[in-house]
């Protein structure tokens, strides 16, 4: 119980803290520019989840984490949709304008692939790609899956093995960006070619350094071709 209390008793000290802090941070921007992600923090931090014997009642302090994200997520998504403090103007429609774009675009995405048709996209890269292809003409995926369903017509697996390896890595981003654009440039000369990094690892020695090497090596690779 003591240490839920501490918790709450320093998130209400880190609001107030960060509503008077110089230089002002993103911290300051999402505290002061809407009451609302403000308002959540603090009923959070001042909601009771004890059980009346000095006991914390765990049940009710795991919903009360839950809805205080859920409440958090929506009120931030709201913020940066309506916000003006970092952008000249607003955005007035994002989905019509994503798909203005999608229209014209041919899609390279390093780490995706299409889920299984009898089935629903279930990571981050699945549904990115699910999105690219409903909405772009043709779409190449590159991963190290094999895929062994049916495919849409207007889609591209490129199976990979060895993307994190240091030489053979770099030939493989340039043989899979060479054979994307030399079939962009005989078949959608009119389109623009747009490569997606979904690769990335989380754990183990050395994750960080390794996603920015990957990242490095599609820079090189569209480097060598986008001449």
């Amino acid at each position: 119980m003591a240490k839920v209390v501490q918790a709450k008793e320093h998130l209400r000290a880190l609001l107030q803290d960060i509503g008077t802090q110089s230089p002002r941070t993103a911290a300051w921007w999402r505290i002061n520019s809407s009451s609302e992600v403000k308002e959540v923090l603090e009923d959070f931090a001042s909601s009771d989840t004890s059980k009346g014997n000095g006991n914390v009642d765990t049940t009710k302090l795991l919903a009360e984490v839950m809805q205080m994200f859920e409440r958090l997520n929506i009120s931030m998504a709201n913020q940066e949709k309506l916000n003006t403090f970092f952008r000249e103007r607003k955005m007035v429609d994002f989905v019509d304008f994503d798909l203005v774009g999608l229209e014209g675009e041919v899609s390279v995405v390093f780490g995706g692939k299409i889920s299984n048709p009898n089935g629903s996209p279930q990571s981050i890269p699945e549904q990115l790609v699910s999105y690219l292809v409903a909405n772009c003409p043709r779409t190449y995926t590159v991963s190290k899956s094999n895929i062994c369903y049916d495919l849409p017509p207007s889609v591209t697996h490129i199976r990979k093995q060895n993307l994190f390896n240091d030489e053979e890595g770099a030939e493989e981003f340039e043989f899979v960006i060479h054979t994307a654009l030399s079939d962009i440039r005989s078949k959608y000369s009119d389109k623009t070619a747009v490569f997606y990094l979904t690769l990335g690892q989380h754990t183990g020695d050395h994750a960080f350094v390794n996603n920015l090497i990957v990242a490095k090596k599609l820079c090189s690779g569209t480097g060598v071709f986008l001449v």
